[in-house]
């Protein structure tokens, strides 16, 4: 195979999987942000300093795909 790109990451020679790919990694970096500044809200300025409630918030974030994946 020829090109700039080789190896591990041919799959990158496709325009629509390096488009796919890029907003999936900034959807992917927005979640993660979101998540993130949902639990240090709820442990600094909701309850101050309850690691419970960060547990109870966390486990809800993913309650439903544990619930709808089998």
């Amino acid at each position: 195979m020829s090109g700039p790109v080789n190896g591990t990451f041919r799959s990158l020679n496709g325009f629509n999987y390096r488009v796919w790919a890029c907003g999936a990694i900034v959807s992917n970096v927005g979640t993660w942000m979101q998540r993130t500044a949902q639990d240090w809200i709820v442990l600094t300025q909701l309850t101050h300093n309850n690691a419970t409630a960060v547990g109870v918030v966390i486990a809800l974030q993913f309650g439903p795909q544990v619930l709808f994946c089998r």
